[in-house]
């Protein structure tokens, strides 16, 4: 990766503010690396070199793609594609829906004064997912065959918390032991923010849809030009951490499961070319080379 204080990642802004917030401040680096990587990436393209049959025609063909990940416009694409499946599974299947916010304690509240000692960022987040862990197994316990979707979000301090929609109704005796569970002997969170419910039982449809999609918002590249200093070292730890911020339970994963195109040809990978002029260097090489030696030969023959 090129450091170099002329890589154009050095001028953003937000970088340069980091120094304002002490909860955001020891993830420069991480913040940095995060900006070096999403400029970079932008400037990388994929070949994909292979053999193509069809109607018993054998010939070379090249598939180019721009470097995917999930800071890319296809990949918020998809996730807002499985907001619209999930609102055509809640029309066919109506239920009332449970949210939950799952909230963790903070080292400092958004003042920047100092409320607690070793809640970071990062600490946050690996309680809060500990925590939805042991909820889940409870929810499943109570309620065999429940179905739900979570996803995470940043609040404007930049500590994470997580938003649950479950399709569903709580007991009241249920949410107690929960909001127990969580403050009392896990201690995540205090008792009356810890934990928070909210049952919707005349939301429309299209709601859900608009949750799904409205709680990715800061963690897709709808809008990552617009994200706060907060925001972007939110997304700048999940990308080190490798965090997921969105799921869903096996039900609804097959619903919002994007269709695999069926083909009426045949593709023979055979090796995967990168190219990229970045800031500083440019990268051309040549990797995963098929170990089948007789579709490398029909390749570089038909070439």
């Amino acid at each position: 990766m090129n450091r170099s204080l002329l890589h154009p990642a050095f001028k953003d802004s937000r970088l340069k503010q980091l120094n304002r917030y002490p909860q955001l401040h020891p993830y420069y680096d991480t913040t940095r690396d995060f900006l070096i990587f999403l400029h970079d990436t932008d400037l990388i393209n994929i070949s994909i070199n292979g053999l193509l049959e069809k109607d018993g025609d054998i010939d070379t063909v090249t598939i180019n793609r721009p470097y995917l990940h999930r800071w890319t416009k296809p990949y918020a694409d998809g996730r807002i594609a499985k907001g619209y499946a999930l609102e055509n599974y809640m029309k066919e299947n109506p239920s009332p829906v449970t949210l939950l916010t799952l909230t963790g304690y903070h080292d400092y509240n958004k003042f920047g004064k100092r409320v607690n000692t070793g809640k970071t960022l990062v600490t946050c987040y690996d309680s809060i997912k500990y925590g939805y862990s042991l909820l889940r197994q409870m929810m499943r316990k109570d309620h065999p065959g429940a179905q739900w979707f979570w996803a995470w979000e940043p609040h404007e301090t930049g500590y994470p918390h997580m938003h649950l929609a479950y399709l569903g109704e709580f007991t009241d005796a249920e949410m107690e032991r929960y909001r127990d569970h969580w403050s009392k002997k896990l201690r995540i969170g205090d008792r009356d923010h810890g934990l928070d419910f909210e049952v919707s039982k005349t939301a429309p449809i299209d709601s859900v849809r608009n949750y799904l999609i409205g709680y990715c918002s800061k963690t897709l590249a709808i809008n990552a030009d617009d994200w706060t200093p907060a925001e972007l070292v939110f997304n700048a730890i999940t990308w080190k951490h490798r965090y997921r911020t969105f799921g869903a339970t096996r039900t609804l994963s097959k619903v919002m499961a994007m269709p695999v195109p069926e083909y009426s040809h045949n593709f023979y990978w055979v090796a995967t070319s990168i190219l990229g002029d970045l800031p500083g260097y440019h990268i051309e090489k040549e990797v995963n080379h098929t170990k089948n030696e007789s579709l490398r030969l029909a390749f570089d023959n038909l070439s």
